[in-house]
């Protein structure tokens, strides 16, 4: 029998939508078809040809305790260094200035994604060099194993009570965004190109498939099938395995090149170019 004194036992949690309207999340424009990943603020574009081919790279301000560790320079001469294969279908760098609530529930070094009009690129975030970097006591095998790259990037972690704790310098974020980050998100690109863009570019085009005698609906039909269950199969694969893969791409192609003494190589930023772009000291030097 009902008893209309019991209190409701939902009341004042989260199954009752307590507090789900001042959630902390990051926002999206639903009605635009980018995410916040893929927007550009005030920025300055660089478009530089290197074999033959153009790269655009997109520098946001940053804010005054931000600062972009990597330059334009030092991302155009690591590209030259490069396997020119594994650069097919990459034509995008984006030096982004994360906004606040971005940097408390999203940090990253960096990304690989795809931008509107541009394509497939790279995303390298600024710092903010008033905040310490923490990382928690309690690690699973896989933040282990990031902690140690951290470490070899030039990070000093003291042990605290629940974290070790390190004060970011630009020199160990530069090192770590170019030598390691970057060339990590290099590796999603090209297993992307390897797993889906390639095979794809292989099946035959459904215009071919109307030559050979198919119906028009049944020729664009098999091609989108077939195309559809290459991406899907990409789909599947766990992201342990792609972070594994990209991680052994890194590694692999960087003692490859520290053996070529080819990196690391010492921060570029000339006047000559900066002025020639019209690009700001205050985004790659912290202010005295």
């Amino acid at each position: 029998m009902k008893q209309p004194s019991r209190r409701n036992r939902n009341i004042g949690t989260a199954k009752q939508g307590h507090g789900q309207s001042n959630r902390m999340v990051i926002p999206e424009d639903y009605y635009k078809d980018r995410s916040y990943k893929q927007k550009f603020g005030k920025h300055v574009k660089v478009q530089q040809k290197i074999r033959d081919k153009t790269y655009t790279i997109v520098v946001e301000e940053t804010r005054n305790t931000c600062i972009h560790a990597c330059t334009v320079e030092d991302i155009l001469l690591l590209l030259t260094f490069l396997p020119e294969k594994d650069l097919e279908g990459l034509n995008l760098i984006f030096l982004r200035q994360p906004k606040r609530k971005e940097e408390l529930m999203s940090p990253v070094w960096g990304r690989y994604g795809w931008f509107p009009i541009y394509g497939d690129g790279i995303t390298l975030e600024a710092l903010d060099y008033t905040k310490k970097l923490y990382m928690p006591k309690q690690q699973t095998v896989e933040r282990k194993k990031e902690f140690l790259r951290l470490q070899k990037d030039g990070h000093r972690y003291e042990e605290q009570k629940r974290y070790f704790v390190a004060e970011p310098r630009p020199a160990n974020v530069r090192h770590g965004q170019l030598f390691r980050t970057f060339l990590h998100e290099i590796g999603h690109h090209v297993d992307w190109m390897n797993q889906v863009e390639r095979p794809i570019e292989l099946l035959v085009d459904w215009e071919e498939r109307e030559k050979q005698g198919m119906d028009e609906d049944l020729a664009w039909h098999s091609y989108a099938q077939e195309s559809d269950a290459i991406y899907a199969a990409y789909k599947q694969k766990s992201m342990k395995a792609k972070e594994d893969f990209a991680h052994r791409y890194a590694e692999e192609l960087a003692q490859k090149l520290k053996q070529q003494d080819l990196i690391p190589f010492p921060r570029r930023l000339s006047a000559t170019f900066m002025n020639q772009w019209n690009l700001r000291i205050e985004d790659f030097e912290l202010s005295s």
